[in-house]
């Protein structure tokens, strides 16, 4: 949420040598055996942007990235 998250909306899934992972990757594991509920994962977010912490392109492109593609597809 406070290191990742910010610069989530600029760059979404853009890959660069000089990461490992992509900023939404790092959740999946997690998500996939039910340790975290995308509803969670989204509020948090949402909540992250309601106290200004995360700029909107970050938090909707995260949230879309839950939703609209592991929930959906």
């Amino acid at each position: 949420m406070d290191e990742v998250l910010p610069g989530f909306g600029p760059h979404e899934d853009a890959m660069t040598t000089r990461s490992w992972h992509l900023a939404h990757s790092v959740l999946s594991p997690y998500l996939n055996i039910g340790l975290l509920l995308p509803g969670e994962v989204c509020d948090a977010v949402q909540e992250a942007y309601d106290r200004g912490d995360v700029p909107i392109n970050s938090a909707e492109g995260f949230i879309r990235q839950v939703i609209g593609w592991r929930e959906y597809v």
